[in-house]
């Protein structure tokens, strides 16, 4: 798996509990299916939200994606089914206009919201020259906190909804499968 900790394991798309990191659902990648959409696509990944938030929709709960999943018609097709979405979204996405990316005239902890029906796209500048990127169907007003640098509503509930996954798969680490293997050394002589 590139570009992660861990070069080695088996590869699960986790559905986890913000709060206490517990795994609610999984679904293990076992590589590509003939037939069926492709992970690399926009409906493979998609299609496995859908699959793994299904005991959880018509219930009006929310869920919190890493920027590998979040997408406009991901959030639009989970609010279809009273399922709110939040999300760090990548910069290099054709739909983010120009006028979010970061760039040279944007002061540090300013922010950009943008509307379109029920979804809320915000870009916040942390730093000069970085832009942090977040779409959202559950935040609909333009609140910024004055005693957290500016922030917007949407990044402090992303911050405080994000780990879930990433704590669970940290204390997953501790364990080990691995097998004690006594070695006896053989001398010929």
């Amino acid at each position: 798996m590139r570009n992660k900790p861990a070069k080695y394991g088996i590869k699960v798309f986790w559905c986890c509990d913000s709060n206490i990191s517990y795994p609610l659902k999984g679904e293990v990648y076992v590589g590509r299916q003939s037939g069926t959409a492709t992970l690399a696509n926009k409906n493979g990944v998609k299609k496995l939200v859908k699959r793994l938030v299904t005991p959880w929709i018509n219930k009006g709960r929310s869920v919190t994606a890493d920027n590998y999943f979040t997408r406009a018609e991901l959030a639009e097709d989970l609010l279809g089914v009273q399922t709110a979405l939040a999300g760090k979204i990548r910069k290099n996405k054709p739909e983010i206009p120009r006028e979010l990316q970061p760039n040279r005239q944007r002061p540090e902890n300013s922010s950009i919201f943008c509307f379109d029906g029920l979804l809320t796209l915000v870009s916040y500048v942390p730093k000069k020259y970085k832009a942090v990127i977040l779409l959202s169907s559950m935040h609909h007003e333009t609140i910024v906190s004055e005693e957290t640098h500016k922030k917007p509503e949407i990044i402090l509930y992303y911050n405080e909804t994000k780990g879930g996954v990433d704590r669970m798969d940290q204390m997953a680490q501790t364990y080990s499968c691995k097998r004690k293997i006594n070695r006896w050394l053989m001398f010929y002589g």
